[in-house]
């Protein structure tokens, strides 16, 4: 909700829990009037969020690398292959077909 203070128009972030300017809220159209049409993070708690997630990816991402799997869920070079792979098929056929 807005509200003013000193002459200048506002609102609380839900997350940090201090009043702003509505200048420090990053538009958002998907929100009432009564909103301002402001999202409810500001702007410096938002990018906070944005870093916090990136480098959790990061770090999952590291630790699936380390474990030889892909984000995908493939397999690298590095790691083993699956016995029964469609490829280990073929090679075997092709073995015995000329033995």
């Amino acid at each position: 909700m807005i509200t003013t203070r000193s002459g200048i128009d506002g609102k609380i972030c839900f997350q940090c829990r201090r009043w702003k300017r509505l200048e420090e809220f990053s538009p958002d159209r998907t929100q009432p009037e009564s909103q301002g049409k402001r999202h409810g993070r500001c702007k410096e708690c938002h990018a906070e969020n944005a870093r916090r997630a990136y480098a959790w990816t990061k770090l999952v991402m590291a630790r699936l690398r380390g474990m030889g799997l892909e984000a995908d869920g493939s397999y690298s070079i590095s790691s083993p292959t699956r016995r029964g792979t469609a490829e280990e098929a073929t090679t075997t056929e092709t073995r015995q077909g000329h033995e």
